[in-house]
């Protein structure tokens, strides 16, 4: 009995149908499609963290500042919702080179410039020393030091608790949003500071006659 052996032709090789093709690339495309939204998703988690993480610390260094200063401030004091402004025997310079004996600092909330967040602004100004000539007027600031200590903020706002009487004469403590008293600073100073989230308590300062420590 003869057995008959399949034959083969030259021009037959095994490969991948047309469909299978499409198949296999469309399962690629989905693969890559996870893939590329995977890694978006754990960049932007990234970018969020290191906002979050680099306003409060931010937020912290100009607490650090503002608490310094206000320690050794003297007795005058001006201000707004968006301004503070009085004089302290430390002021912290951004700059390299000896700080005066005493100066003028101002704290200012600014819009930043090319977009709709808000900038903490710290100046230092210095104060000429009194004369005789100029004993009755007050000196003119001079400029010396600028530097941002907080930006990207949603929220940077002053306010100061004093007290004042209801209908019944009583004083009670009032929150104000500005402050002209120069002779007298307010029981309590208050900084508002908010970053990317809205978690920052707002952070208060004690102020008495004499300058005790907050």
């Amino acid at each position: 009995m003869m057995r008959r052996h399949p034959t083969s032709h030259p021009g037959a090789q095994g490969g991948f149908t047309l469909l299978e093709l499409m198949v296999a690339l469309a399962i690629s495309a989905v693969v890559a499609v996870i893939g590329a939204s995977a890694m978006s998703t754990a960049l932007d988690f990234y970018g969020r963290n290191s906002d979050r993480a680099r306003s409060r610390e931010e937020v912290r260094g100009a607490e650090r500042i503002l608490r310094h200063e206000w320690t050794t401030r003297g007795i005058s004091v001006k201000g707004s919702a968006t301004t503070l402004e009085f004089d302290t025997l430390h002021p912290v310079m951004g700059t390299p080179g000896a700080a005066p004996a005493i100066a003028r600092v101002e704290y200012a909330c600014e819009t930043a410039e090319g977009s709709n967040s808000l900038a903490l602004v710290h100046r230092v100004k210095t104060l000429p020393p009194a004369t005789p000539t100029n004993t009755g007027n007050r000196p003119t600031p001079t400029l010396l030091d600028t530097q941002v200590l907080a930006s990207g903020l949603r929220m940077c706002a002053f306010s100061y608790l004093t007290r004042l009487p209801n209908r019944e004469g009583k004083p009670i403590p009032t929150w104000l949003a500005k402050w002209e008293q120069l002779r007298q600073p307010p029981d309590l100073l208050r900084m508002g500071l908010s970053g990317v989230r809205d978690d920052m308590p707002a952070l208060v300062y004690k102020a008495r006659s004499e300058a005790g420590a907050p």
